[in-house]
């Protein structure tokens, strides 16, 4: 039995031995033609390419904040020449997660063409009239709207925005310094009042604001705005420096030199209080004190410093003037 057995099993690997299959000694002892084999790379290759490219796909689905995973992802399809496929899988990993650093990076870098910028803004616009409050969808509507300077066009979106989300603090502050720039202040002031039903502590708003009132000669109002500004924000400089300016225009040096001496205090380096608390101090006939901010000035801007000399001496001289009239009658 065993014999038969020892047998039975020696026929066997006698028979695979010297009898392998037909395929595979028709393989090994014929290779393919070079043009067979040219048709199976044409074919292998980009399976192969769209296997990678799904793997790491899914790596950066499964761990969208992974660097390393975003890195190799758009080293595959930068060399494959697949930016619009980096572009659509970056728009949907910002569909799920709209604040991911890594999306957004890759989605600006790989928008290069105009093409491509405009389907950028677009696909911004899309997400802002859904989320007004996406700082990042905001941030690249900038840029684009910047590069291809179409101020216009921001405005005009930023009206819609406003208009399906009235409380949308990203559109109105966009809005607020193109009304400026135009002229438009009673847009301006309605502006700022909707800003402030919701934000009713954001100093940048009540400045703004008060810009706009002042433009329009309502004074009171506008020292309101600006103190209302400098409550919430102590250290606003330029709140303190248009305050300042408001009380000059109005002939108020005192309470002007107040503020430009707090706006010193805050910045002694900017030049720009220097200049109007010189000439509030002329107003005042403080020539002393006038002359201790035309040394100030002189550092930085040491034309505009030459200039308040020339009027200062010409209103010393006027004033001497004055003085010998009135002496001789």
């Amino acid at each position: 039995m065993q014999t038969s057995s020892s047998t039975t099993w020696n026929s066997i690997a006698t028979h695979k031995l010297s009898s392998p299959p037909a395929i595979a000694t028709e393989q090994r002892s014929k290779p393919p033609p070079v043009a067979s084999f040219s048709s199976a790379m044409s074919w292998w290759w980009p399976q192969w390419m769209n296997w990678r490219i799904a793997h790491r796909q899914k790596s950066v689905l499964r761990d969208p904040e992974n660097p390393k995973l975003w890195a190799r992802l758009y080293s595959i399809l930068a060399r494959s020449s697949r930016d619009q496929e980096m572009v659509n899988f970056c728009q949907t990993i910002i569909e799920q997660h709209p604040s991911n650093h890594h999306a957004w990076t890759f989605l600006q870098l790989t928008s290069k063409t105009e093409e491509q910028r405009s389907a950028l803004g677009t696909f911004c616009k899309r997400l802002i009239v859904r989320d007004p409050d996406n700082t990042r969808a905001w941030a690249n509507l900038d840029m684009i709207h910047e590069q291809e300077k179409d101020r216009a066009g921001l405005i005009a979106f930023c009206k819609t925005v406003v208009q399906r989300h009235p409380s949308s603090q990203m559109a109105w502050s966009r809005l607020l310094p193109a009304y400026k720039q135009q002229g438009k202040y009673n847009d301006m002031i309605t502006a700022c009042i909707q800003t402030l039903k919701n934000s009713p502590r954001d100093a940048a708003t009540w400045c703004n604001l008060a810009d706009a009132y002042a433009a329009q000669s309502k004074f009171q109002d506008a020292c309101i705005a600006y103190r209302k500004a400098i409550e919430l924000n102590p250290r606003y400089l330029v709140a303190w420096n248009q305050l300042g300016n408001l009380y000059h225009v109005q002939g108020q040096y005192p309470e002007a030199i107040q503020a430009y001496e707090k706006a010193i205090e805050l910045c002694p380096q900017d030049a720009s209080p220097w200049v109007w608390l010189c000439l509030a101090y002329a107003e005042l006939g403080n020539t002393d004190k006038a002359r201790e901010a035309i040394g100030k000035v002189n550092g930085a801007l040491p034309l505009v410093a030459s200039m308040l000399s020339d009027e200062l001496m010409g209103t010393a001289n006027t004033t001497a003037d004055t003085c010998t009239v009135s002496l001789t009658h």
